[in-house]
């Protein structure tokens, strides 16, 4: 039981860092556009690109 509720808490605290990225991201996205700065839209994507590898990272460990 311990063992499972120790892995859940693993897969939960990588889907938590995806979250944040994605929010991260979009919060950049938001000055990009206002500021139309197309370098820091770019940045914007690139940290949601590693959200979703989070995202991955966590379903994956948690259903394999």
């Amino acid at each position: 039981m311990q063992e499972s509720s120790a892995q859940h808490l693993e897969t939960e605290k990588k889907y938590a860092q995806a979250v944040t990225l994605f929010q991260i991201a979009i919060a950049i996205a938001a000055i990009s556009i206002l500021s139309k700065n197309k370098s820091l839209w770019i940045v914007s994507l690139l940290i949601g690109t590693c959200g979703f590898i989070f995202l991955l990272y966590g379903f994956l460990s948690g259903h394999f």
